[in-house]
């Protein structure tokens, strides 16, 4: 095997225990950016009706 294609295999497998190891942290980050987005809705939502 050529030294490159060793190289990119060992890239490959990192970038993928990486992936592997953060897949919970981004599940939680995007669960709770979700979570922040709706609140920021529902209480702008409230706002605008006491204002009437």
């Amino acid at each position: 095997m050529k030294p490159q294609l060793i190289l990119y295999a060992i890239g490959g497998i990192f970038v993928l225990l990486v992936v592997y190891t953060l897949r919970d942290y981004v599940l939680i980050g995007l669960i709770s950016a979700g979570a922040v987005y709706l609140y920021k809705l529902i209480t702008e939502s409230n706002d605008r009706n006491d204002r009437r």
